[in-house]
């Protein structure tokens, strides 16, 4: 299921699991996830849900405040609740809407921010705006900043600086941003800034 996560994304479900059988909760919730993605150090998701007031010892210190803890069982990590595996299955969709072949953890957080009637939602509205969470992650995705991606600006440049038809331009244009993503999953070390925005793709 997991074969086509990012290895950060990864790290997050067995974050959650970890955390499951530390409060010896009889599954895996979404507020288990929340903890995993706020524990995620140098992610996305960590560096927003920080910045909105979301860490790892308040989603704790809610938790045990909303659930409490329960006594050891044989329960194991694989008991997701339907929807955790909703969310995460959602994230698939995200990570492709967005036009990106692998899952990262901000994908995870833009579908677990969707899933408004779940226990996560209800941890992360005491401190913080969900819209404006949501908002966040789509600014950070953007490949350019506060500047956005137009493939007709583009196609635009290179035709006026002369170096292609415009037919050809357009073509360049609309493949550039998903060639380059794909230069980056096949590993290629382009600087990131704390959010993993990639400075100065354009």
């Amino acid at each position: 299921m997991f074969y086509n996560f990012t290895d950060e994304a990864r790290k997050i479900i067995v974050n959650a699991k970890k955390e499951m059988l530390n409060l010896k909760h009889p599954y895996v919730g979404t507020e288990h996830l929340l903890y995993g993605l706020a524990k995620a150090e140098d992610s996305i998701s960590a560096a927003l849900l920080e910045d909105n007031g979301i860490t790892p010892e308040f989603v704790i210190e809610k938790i045990a405040e909303m659930i409490g803890t329960g006594a050891p069982s044989f329960v194991t990590g694989s008991d997701m609740t339907p929807r955790l595996k909703k969310v995460i299955g959602n994230s698939l969709y995200e990570a492709r809407d967005l036009g990106y072949n692998m899952v990262g953890t901000e994908h995870i957080l833009l579908s677990l921010l969707k899933e408004k009637d779940s226990k996560a939602a209800e941890i992360i509205v005491l401190e913080a705006n969900v819209g404006d969470i949501v908002s966040d992650i789509l600014d950070k995705l953007g490949l350019s900043g506060d500047a956005p991606d137009s493939v007709r600006a583009m196609a635009k440049n290179l035709f006026d600086g002369g170096c292609m038809d415009g037919d050809n331009a357009l073509c360049e244009a609309s493949l550039s941003a998903r060639c380059f993503l794909n230069l980056c999953e096949l590993g290629v070390p382009f600087p990131q800034n704390r959010y993993g925005e990639y400075i100065g793709y354009k």
